[in-house]
């Protein structure tokens, strides 16, 4: 991935999470805000990780399950 292209999905998502929040202040929209602004930031973490070159590193990949099985579980 070439800088400029890391550059501009940053932008983009860095907007994403912001109208997410926007979209959290009022209740008709504040569950679609949430999605956003949470499908952006994983987003921006997994792009971080491809460009930084450690997403081969298994501790990563145990984390994040246990952080996806307790959200999921916290959640509901």
């Amino acid at each position: 991935m070439n800088d400029t292209l890391y550059y501009v999905l940053s932008a983009l998502l860095s907007v994403g999470v912001l109208l997410g929040i926007r979209w959290m202040s009022r209740v008709e929209t504040a569950v679609n805000g949430n999605r956003l602004s949470a499908l952006c930031m994983l987003a921006a973490v997994v792009m971080v990780l491809v460009r930084g070159g450690i997403l081969d590193d298994s501790a990563i990949w145990l984390g994040l399950a246990a952080g996806l099985v307790l959200g999921v579980v916290l959640a509901r």
